[in-house]
């Protein structure tokens, strides 16, 4: 026995143990999976599937500092033409971190075991430091990257300004499941900071920093800063800050957007808790040339702000930025709701604002006219609003627009708003004193369309009727002794009070008397709308 031991003491243990010869070591253990069609491998081979940080020298007990050990296992990935990329594992531990990790490689991914499993703590030595970088500076884009499943901590309020995440010139980058709390530091912070450029994922994160989501504009290619990024299952918290050393609050918001920054196709979806900001999304720009299109804000909550003057939502633009959709959003009531500025065609569904500010502030004026669109077409859809709170929408005007599709026809230039009604029978829409009724459907000829009775002063009546082609278009109005006047090009209907004896062939009848009715005698069916404002 004696001898058995020493040998294996001197001629099998040192084989095993040898971690310098690839030869020796793991690569003289067998491995298979205990599944039909398996194939026989060393363990160094399944062991060399992946990198770890432990493998360069991380020790991930909080005290060690593990910044260099890190950056060792980033730069192991392989970039090699055909095989590029590959996943660097940080294990369960707390990892100490004192300056900046660099990934300018693509395809890499950085991968820990859970949000309260793998803690990165960073404790930078200098001010504006950023911990994990993805940039690959003149080699172009960083290409389908992520970092996901841990948590990225640092010293509450060091003094010193760093950033957690930051996306420089990206494409397919993926950043999911992370906490990101607390980041706090000289009271400008930044949890997640973008710098373009297109195709980005953000799904599940918490942040609690001074400034959550920063989207900057991309110096590596100026004209496409934030293209096509999906942002879901967010609940971003904006720090508490000492009021004596950082005593203004009124620019601290949920998500800022940089002045200059162009957008395109950006969605705000899944869940959004906006905890606590200046603002909830704040994005004023007074230098771009270029027009943005397709915001998306879904699925929202603003609560606990610390700017009673503030918005919940601010987007003032230089050029134009044309289709923004807010829906299913509760407000702050702490604060202001809505500001908008400078935006073709805003849409608010299932909205609720319960404060006493101002729920919404819109301005038909185009700093920027881009696009023959009108200035502003404020689409209004189950929206609640605080019964003492305000409306701002200074040039806006009730009306709705009949474009017809041949080129010929422009599309007016004027600003123009509308709510939705539910059905034919309700009929009845307020903005201040004004009603709205409006109907669309067949009228075959000979046939007449009798419109609800309305108490009114006054009121306007549009009527639009197409056949092979356009049959009529335009307007009348009506007083309160239920005298009928033209609007300017609609000499083409036929008007008709009680006792007129007009000869109406072959034309769309207009006949007011204890009910207004619409005859068609234009010898051919017809699709008519009818627009109804009245007060």
């Amino acid at each position: 026995m004696p001898f058995l031991c020493n040998w294996i003491k001197n001629c099998i243990y040192p084989d095993l143990s040898n971690t310098t010869n690839p030869q020796q070591g793991d690569a003289l253990i067998g491995f298979k999976q205990p599944v039909v069609n398996a194939i026989p491998r060393t363990v160094h081979d399944k062991l060399s599937e992946t990198i770890s940080v432990k493998d360069f020298g991380a020790v991930g007990d909080g005290i060690n500092d593990d910044t260099a050990a890190i950056q060792a296992a980033i730069n192991s990935v392989p970039q090699t033409f055909g095989i590029e990329g590959g996943t660097v594992f940080f294990p369960a531990g707390v990892y100490e971190v004192t300056s900046e990790i660099l990934i300018s490689g693509i395809r890499i991914t950085l991968q820990g075991v859970g949000r309260y499993a793998t803690h990165i703590r960073f404790k930078p030595t200098s001010d504006n430091q950023t911990m994990f970088k993805f940039d690959r500076g003149n080699a172009g884009l960083s290409w389908q990257c992520a970092i996901q499943d841990m948590a990225l901590v640092s010293s509450l309020d060091s003094g010193l300004t760093k950033t957690a995440i930051e996306l420089k010139d990206t494409s397919n980058m993926i950043v999911k499941d992370l906490i990101i709390a607390p980041w706090t530091g000289n009271g400008n912070s930044v949890g997640l900071r973008i710098r373009g450029r297109e195709a980005g994922h953000i799904n599940n994160l918490h942040i609690y920093a001074d400034r959550p989501i920063v989207i900057e504009k991309n110096d590596a290619n100026p004209i496409n800063d934030i293209d096509m990024f999906n942002f879901n299952d967010l609940y971003l918290l904006v720090s508490e800050l000492d009021e004596t050393r950082y005593p203004d609050k009124s620019l601290r918001p949920c998500i800022f957007i940089e002045d200059g920054v162009d957008l395109q196709n950006v969605v705000f979806g899944g869940f959004q808790a906006w905890v606590r900001g200046s603002h909830g999304l704040y994005w004023k720009d007074t230098t771009t040339t270029e027009v943005s299109y397709g915001l998306i804000l879904s699925n929202i909550r603003t609560e606990q702000t610390i700017n009673p003057i503030g918005h919940s939502i601010h987007v003032e633009r230089n050029a134009l930025l044309q289709d923004l959709l807010i829906e299913h959003m509760v407000t702050d009531p702490g604060q202001h709701g809505f500001f908008f500025r400078n935006i073709a065609r805003i849409t608010l569904n299932h909205v609720s604002y319960n404060g006493n500010g101002v729920a919404l502030d819109v301005d038909s004026k185009k700093v920027n006219n881009m696009s023959n669109d009108p200035m502003v077409e404020l689409n209004l859809d189950q929206v609640k609003m605080g019964i003492h709170s305000t409306v701002n929408m200074p040039n806006m005007q009730e009306k709705i627009a009949f474009n017809r599709s041949e080129s010929a026809s422009p599309v007016p230039d004027t600003a123009y708003f509308a709510r939705k009604v539910d059905s034919i029978e309700q009929a009845l829409k307020l903005f201040g004193s004004t009603h709205v009724w409006s109907y669309s459907g067949e009228l075959a000829d000979s046939d007449q369309l009798t419109i609800p009775s309305y108490t009114r002063k006054a009121a306007i009546i549009f009527v639009s009727g197409y056949g092979s082609g356009p049959i009529s278009a335009g307007g009348q109005v009506i007083d309160t002794a239920e005298k009928v006047y033209l609007i300017s090009g609609t000499e083409k209907f036929g008007i008709k009070n009680s006792g007129d004896n007009l000869d109406v062939s072959g034309k769309l009848v207009v006949f007011h008397q204890s009910n207004t009715t619409i005859y068609n005698r234009l010898g051919v069916t017809i699709d008519v709308v009818v627009f109804i404002m009245w007060t």
